[in-house]
């Protein structure tokens, strides 16, 4: 006697959107810690300076003491240590190495741009070493606070030379303060004119060298951060025309890890003002301490029957929800898993990940099934669907498992029910009869 497999049923789980608070990394609200060089730095007790909840920190570095001079190896050997610090309690690092914290960027930054540049190809090693734990760079090291505004270094030209340095000497996202700038760098369209192009000349022709290093890089790499939210018409000078640079970015920076701090201002926006915004420029993280009469005043509002806080922490970034598995016949014969995701956050998953269809047998022994899907692909605000063939397959129940690929970090479903970080999508049961 032999057994032949008879029938296969499915029995999905319940889909449920879960409403507790899941620690991904890469999205979230951040708090700033500061070093500034010559200080001595506490890096012992930093674990008890990060939040538990949060996954991002801002770190910004004065590097103003050395405006007039190289770094040293000692002071880059700082450097190194504090971004391994960081790496060792799991944070994510937003890094945003600055002259001035004054508001006084043309007295602290230095008199030359080469010495600018020199910082960066110094800062550039330490920052590759760190590539696994470092979400992006901030910023171009000039300006007030590091925020891009009065420099002596903003002419596309110099915005240019600045940017190819990141963009050579390391495989960092990058981040610029205004729409403005991120069209310089990227050169798309009409909007090229302001990067030093005439008006006959195509993209690919802005200055050889430059041109030729941006067309190597994945537009994603360029984003925005905008440390004036809501505190003008103009978000405190991000925008030069409001609406124009707000369709330009929900376009042009939808695949990059966007964010800023929230400032108090003098109307107030509703909670659907607020949620449509942070769509349009896919927020990915907010400052968590400022501004605070902002973050209170989110606090009071209600979105989706949610506190308005709670539904921006919980939509920044991305955020999968599972809407569906159901099993069908593939051609020829054969099962077949269809599953909906919706990517329900203001963005999209900007770094590589590895997903798996995962099925665990009565006996607990797991198979794993590697996917050829790319999760950076499941738009924002859209729902995709995975196909998944099962060959031989056996009475088990079926995960999804999703890791960022650099360090093999859970990224979790925003659904109920989960183990171990893995999404429960259902039951297979194998249905078999004797055959003689």
């Amino acid at each position: 006697m032999f057994f032949q497999k008879k029938g296969v049923g499915f029995q999905p789980a319940p889909f449920a959107e879960t409403r507790e608070k899941i620690k991904n990394p890469g999205r979230g609200f951040y708090e700033i810690h500061t070093f500034v060089l010559g200080q001595e730095w506490d890096l012992e007790n930093l674990r008890w300076c990060i939040r538990q909840e949060h996954t991002l920190a801002l770190v910004i570095l004065d590097i103003r003491a050395a405006r007039e001079r190289e770094l040293t190896a000692e002071e880059l050997s700082d450097i190194d240590a504090m971004l391994g610090a960081f790496g060792s309690l799991g944070t994510d690092v937003l890094f945003r190495p600055v002259y001035d914290r004054e508001g006084r960027g043309m007295q602290n930054e230095p008199a030359l741009l080469s010495r600018v540049r020199e910082h960066m190809r110094q800062l550039a090693p330490v920052i590759q070493a760190h590539r696994e734990h470092i979400l992006l760079l901030q910023g171009l090291l000039v300006g007030s606070w590091g925020e891009m505004h009065a420099s002596k270094f903003l002419q596309p030209a110099s915005i240019r030379q600045l940017a190819e340095v990141w963009l050579q000497e390391t495989d960092q996202n990058i981040a610029v303060r205004t729409p403005a700038f991120h069209r310089i760098l990227s050169g798309y369209g009409a909007e090229g004119r302001a990067a030093g192009r005439s008006p006959g000349q195509s993209a690919g022709q802005i200055t050889g060298r430059f041109a030729g290093q941006i067309a190597g890089q994945s537009a994603r790499q360029i984003a925005l951060y905008n440390d004036g939210l809501f505190g003008s018409e103009t978000d405190l000078g991000t925008y030069e025309d409001r609406e124009g640079d707000l369709a330009y970015l929900q376009d042009k920076c939808r695949h990059s890890i966007n964010g800023g701090e929230a400032v108090w201002g003098k109307d107030l926006p509703g909670a659907d003002e607020v949620v449509d915004r942070m769509k349009r420029l896919h927020i990915a993280y907010l400052n968590h301490a400022h501004d605070v009469r902002m973050l209170e005043h989110f606090r009071k509002l209600t979105y989706k029957k949610q506190n308005l806080y709670d539904y921006i922490e919980d939509h920044m970034g991305y955020r999968f929800v599972i809407r569906r598995a159901a099993k069908s016949l593939r051609p020829g014969g054969g099962l077949r898993l269809e599953i909906q995701v919706e990517n329900t956050g203001f963005g999209n998953l900007c770094q590589e990940a590895d997903i798996s269809l995962i099925l665990e047998g009565q006996d607990g022994q797991r198979r794993e099934l590697p996917l050829t899907v790319d999760p950076r692909r499941w738009e924002a605000g859209e729902t995709s669907v995975i196909s998944v063939d099962i060959d031989d397959p056996a009475t088990a129940t079926v995960y999804l498992s999703l890791r960022r690929r650099l360090d093999a970090r859970v990224l979790q479903f925003a659904n109920q029910g989960q183990k171990e970080g893995l999404a429960v999508l259902g039951t297979l049961t194998v249905r078999q009869a004797p055959q003689w």
